[in-house]
This record gives C-alpha cells, structure tokens and sequence, in this order.
C-alpha cells in the first residue's frame, strides 16, 4: 500500500512523496533488504568513505524514478560560465560515499532552478529533484556518485525485484525508442557529467546542460551496534584473554594455550556470532604416546601406550650371537614423547691395515666383526695403474695386512700423414720412445716433420706429418681494371671474392674465371648485364595501350595520341626519355564542358553535421569544380562572410572550432548547404 501526496514548495515546484512502509536498519542488514526507504545496494566497509566503526552503515535506492521524464544536470537557463554558469568545475568525486556531499555542491552552486520554463524538464535538474525529495518518510536524499550509480546498475535486476514487490518500480531501459540513462553526481570535466546507461550497463560523460537522463534518488542508512564482553579462560580459571566485540561480530581467541601433558582440543562455547556477553573456556585431553621396544636389526620386541609422566616397561633382555647385551639406548622412565628404544651390544673388533707396494702404510681401520673395511683412495705409482688390493676385507674376522698391486702402464703411439692415413701404430711402454715411419711425401709440398715430440712417452699419442705448400696470387679487377682485390692463396684452396661491384645501369653477373681451386696466379674480371625495364602506355581507364621493353638509360617509343570523347588529350603523366625503371605512362586528358547543365550538389558531399572541430568537403569530379573557378565560403547566421576559399581541392579539411555555436550557411557556387556547430 502506498500514498502519493501533492505538494507545492515555495519556488513553486510540484514534488511527489511516497510513503511506504519500511523496516529499520539492524544487526543482519545486507544487500537487497528493503529498508529506511530504500534497497541496501551497499554496505560500507572499512577504508571506504563513509565508513563508521561499530556501525552498520551504507547506501540505499529509492524504488522509484523521481520524474516520469529525463531532465538535464544542471539548469538549462544559466550562463555558460561565471556565478551560475553551467561549464565549471564543482570538484565533485567519482568515488563511493561522495554523492552527499556532490549534490550539495551541485545545489550551493546553482541554488533554485527558474519556474514555470516549458516543456517541464526545463524548469528543474538532477540534484535539485533529490535534494528536495521527502520520501517514505526521509529528506535526505541525494544523487548517486559515478561509482554508486555503477553498483546500482549492476544490481538493477534485484533492486527492480525488491522494487516491484514494495510498490516501485523497475529502472527505465527503453524511452522514447531509445536507450534510457540515469544522471550521477559526479563530473567528467567541467562541461560534462557521468551517466550510466543501464540497457547494456555503459558509463560515459555528456553535456550538463543539453542532455537529459532519468534521476534515481540514494540516501545513507546506519545502525549502531551493541557490545559485549568476550572473556577467555584457561582450565585452571586463569584469564587468557579479555575483548570487547561487536554485536553480530565473531571474537578472535587467543593463541591455543598449552597445558603440560595435555593436547588443546578448542574452547566449550561458540564466539562466531556474539549477541551477548559470554564467558569462553579452554578445553584438553591427556597425551599418550607409544614406546616401541625393538632388536638391532629392527625387530619389535614389545610395544606399550603410556600416559604422558609415567613410565613404560621393558621386555626380558634379548639375546645375539657373538654379542653382549649392553642395555638399552634411550631412558623410558619418564615417557613424554612418542619413543623407539632400540637394543645395545658391544661387538669383537679387529685391525686392518692397507699398505703401499714399498710398504708405506697408507690407512689404518678398526673393524667390527664380520663387517667391510674402508679402503683408502686408490694410491698412484708412476708408470703403472693400480690394479686392486692383494686380499679379501669384505668380511672381517682378524687382523689384517692389505698391499696395493699394480701393472705398468703402456700407451699407443699413431703416426698420420695429412689427410689421417695411418703411416704406423706402436704400443710403447710409459718412459720409452716411439719409432717413427720412413719420412713420408706429398705431392706439391715438402715434409718439415713432425707436430708432436715422441722420445718419451706417457700417454695415448696421435703424430701427424708436417709440410710446407705453394701460395699464389689472386687479382680481382673490374670492366675498367680497377683492382677491387688482392689475395694470397694456397695451393689447391678457394679465393674469397670481394662483395659484388657495381655499375650503373648493368647487372652484376659473376667472374670470368673459376678461382675455386687455385693452382697458379690469376687475374679475374667483373662480368655485367645490361638492365632492361617494361614501359607501360594506359588509357585514363587502365587500357593498356602499348608495352615496351627498353633498355637502361635510352627512351620509349610512346603510341599514337589516344581519343576520349568529350576531352582533349593533353599528353602523357610521365617522361620516358630517359628509362631507368619499370614505367606506367597514362594518358592525360582536359574535359570540354558547359557549367549550365551541371547539378554541382552530385557531385560536393559535406561532413560532418552537426560539426564540432573539422568539417570535410569532397568533390567528386576536380575538372568540373577547376573549369567553372567556383568558390567555397561559410556565412554566420547575419550573413557575414567567416570562410572564403578559391583553392578548391579533391578533400577540403576546414577548422571550425574556433566559431561560436550556432547554425551556418555553407556556400559552394550556387549551392547552399546548412551545418550546425556544436
């Protein structure tokens, strides 16, 4: 059930109040609650303006549109600019919890709006509406921030839902076959303000005075909260923690308390949601924990559950062969952890001794029995590789001597003439002397010997023979002699050009002679090609009227003079006297033409309009506009001549922006267009 009543304020504005009954703000309040005149759409949180420790506190939207038509978001009788004026900056925000104190800006800047203006959007604007609005019982309303409205239009669906079954209404999508947009009370720059368009849910900035959106009124809300106290007890009644908590709010616990032999297990009353003042106490259960008794090798000998202080019982002492039972190797008469109490013996041991070949001692180890000895790291001999140890100490059962054994090293001498073929293989023992092959030969070369010394070996060896080879001299020249490059080459190897010469109007094509495999000196020359282009001869519609191949440098041989009716031909667009590409020649024609018949608006498009900065002109047949020495000029709405042009191009870009707004005559010859500027 809701009721409307009239009222008529002292400007003479006629507002519409609607009373419907609402719930207050509590404890529990979230979003979509129907409450102190509005949907919740928002809660503050903390950081956020507005916010407001220990209450509940936040935003929520009328459930109606305060007019049935879109109204401007200033006045639309003020002045541009000075007190009043309609372009300048108030300095409001964008932010959440910044639409109060946006709409007042908004009304101490602009005051009243002017009664009885025609149609009725005229005589009010956004802020004013909200600000003066006396709705289910609340006066203090207010236009939406950019980022609340934002909130509002993503939760459109619900707030309409909430809306419909508390006698509102839903958001205005469509009107007047149109997209529909509400005002915010935040500004983009000093000429626009933010709307949001809530069809497709976009943001943008329009004019404050010339654009008209719908105005849905917000207003704040908050509910104090009550407080208790939360107190927090240990087992033996001491205080572990003491707090004051919001109603609603959960208590934070103190760290989990430790009780000595006794594991916390959590608290005997829920603080989640505290309503009241409430006392919290520390709950445990006693530790117990398993001794495991076990043998050397692992074997449990008995396993026992012992409370936390006590002590466990050990099973009969156990046995081994070869060994004494010497207790056990941890104390279990005071249990206070999980523990694994393992047997102890004592066992036979023995000497191992590792020595060199010239019996230098090289480790002395004490080994259990039946154990493995450590040998040291493997000694070295020089001139012989170690070879092992002379007995068996995997399996101690005495005392024992070790000796190191070795065998003499012995290396493979391989001598190899140029190309790898082996000349002779020798294995040759550490220290001696390898015997080299017959002193090999080499076409073209001389030996000089050999690249490694082989009078003492002590190592693997490869011995390759050495010579000495011819050289000879390459001279790379160009067509008129110029030495581009001199090289020295050795026998039978490649000479390395020099980069690729160049000469204008050929085409470099290589060397007159192979200098891949130089067996002498050589002189090689530079080889070229003449370069040859395709001249091409069009009509003014791309017919190919002839095509020519010519050589660098000479000239084309154009066709007869081409025909077009209605124009004289006036020549070709390109010289071809002197060929040095590829060339497209195109006939060139002046058109014979009487202005008396021509409609000059087919062919003249003008664009924008309404104009704001750059206003194009286009002309679609240049020869027409250039033959009848037309003119372009641009009239204010007095007749007065702003613009004049007599060079009249295919694309005329003029600026307009430095003109007042308003509507102008543009005139091209006979022809009259009229643009606005915006």
């Amino acid at each position: 059930m809701k009721t409307w009543i009239l009222t008529i304020s002292a400007i003479f504005f006629v507002q519409l109040q609607l009373f419907s009954q609402t719930q207050s703000a509590d404890a529990n309040t979230q979003i979509g609650d129907y409450i102190e005149g509005g949907v919740v759409f928002h809660i503050y949180q903390s950081g956020e303006i507005g916010y407001v420790e220990g209450e509940i506190n936040g935003l929520v939207c009328g459930i109606e549109d305060l007019n049935d038509y879109p109204c401007s978001w200033g006045p639309m009788d003020r002045p541009y600019y000075g007190d009043g004026g309609i372009y300048i900056s108030l300095g409001t925000s964008q932010t959440i919890g910044t639409g109060k104190d946006n709409t007042q800006k908004i009304i101490n800047h602009f005051g009243n709006p002017t009664p009885y203006l025609y149609p009725l959007w005229k005589y009010t604007y956004a802020a004013f509406l909200c600000d003066t609005l006396t709705l289910n019982g609340y006066d203090d309303w207010f236009l939406p921030s950019k980022s609340a409205l934002l909130e509002i239009c993503e939760l459109r669906d619900m707030i309409d839902s909430v809306a419909l079954t508390n006698g509102g209404e839903n958001f205005t999508r469509i009107y007047d076959e149109q997209l529909a947009a509400y005002w915010s009370s935040s500004e983009r720059s000093y000429m626009q303000a933010y709307f949001v368009g809530f069809t497709y849910e976009s943001c943008s900035g329009q004019d404050k005075e010339y654009r008209i959106y719908f105005v849905r009124p917000v207003r704040e809300f908050s509910y104090t909260l009550d407080t208790f106290s939360v107190i927090f007890k240990d087992w033996n009644d001491s205080v572990l923690g003491t707090q004051t908590v919001y109603e609603g709010d959960s208590a934070i616990p103190p760290e989990d308390p430790t009780r000595e032999g006794y594991t916390f297990t959590g608290w005997d009353a829920d603080f989640s949601n505290v309503t009241s003042d409430l006392t919290v106490t520390a709950q445990y259960s006693i530790l117990q924990f398993t001794v495991t008794f076990i043998d050397y090798d692992g074997t449990v000998l008995k396993t026992e559950i012992v409370d936390y202080g006590n002590s466990a019982t050990p099973p009969e002492d156990p046995t081994r062969e070869g060994y004494l039972f010497a207790g056990w190797d941890t104390d279990f008469s005071n249990v206070t952890s999980d523990l694994t109490v393992t047997a102890q013996y004592s066992i036979l041991q023995f000497t191992v001794t590792f020595i060199d070949y010239d019996g230098t001692v090289l480790k002395t180890e004490i080994v259990d029995y039946g154990n493995s000895a450590t040998p040291p790291e493997d000694p070295t001999r020089e001139g012989y590789l170690f070879a092992g140890w002379d007995t068996d100490f995997s399996n101690v059962t005495s005392d024992l001597t070790v000796t190191a054994q070795y065998s003499i090293l012995q290396f493979t001498v391989t001598f190899i003439d140029y190309d790898a073929t082996v000349l002779k293989t020798e294995i040759v023992d550490y220290g001696n002397s390898a015997t080299p092959p017959e002193d090999p030969t080499r076409e073209g070369y001389t030996f000089t010997g050999w690249d490694t010394d082989f009078s003492n070996v002590t190592s693997d060896l490869t011995v390759t023979a050495q010579y000495s080879i011819l050289q000879f001299t390459v001279t790379f020249i160009d067509y008129d002699a110029t030495v581009l490059k001199t090289e020295i080459v050795d026998y039978g190897n490649s000479a390395t050009p020099p980069e690729d010469p160049t000469r204008e109007g050929y085409l470099f094509a290589g060397w007159d002679t192979d200098f891949s495999n130089v067996t002498s000196d050589l002189t090689v020359t530079a080889q070229y090609s003449i370069l040859q282009f395709t001249v091409t001869f069009i009509d003014y519609d791309a017919t190919v009227l002839k095509t020519e191949i010519v050589d660098y440098g000479n000239s084309a041989t154009p066709p007869e003079d081409p025909t077009r009716e209605g124009y004289t031909f006036t020549g070709w667009d390109t010289d071809f006297s002197n060929v040095t590409s590829d060339l497209t020649v195109t006939a060139q024609y002046t058109l014979v033409v009487s202005m008396e018949n021509v409609n000059i608006e087919s062919l003249i498009k003008i664009y924008p309009n309404p104009v704001k900065d750059n206003l194009f002109i286009e002309v679609q047949d240049m020869n027409l506009i250039q033959n009848s020495k037309i003119e372009i000029s641009i009239f204010n709405i007095t007749g007065k001549r702003i613009f004049q042009s007599h060079n009249i191009k295919t694309k005329q870009i003029i600026n307009l922006n430095k003109y007042a707004k308003g509507i102008y005559i543009v005139s091209i010859g006979d022809y009259t267009k009229k643009i606005i500027i915006e």
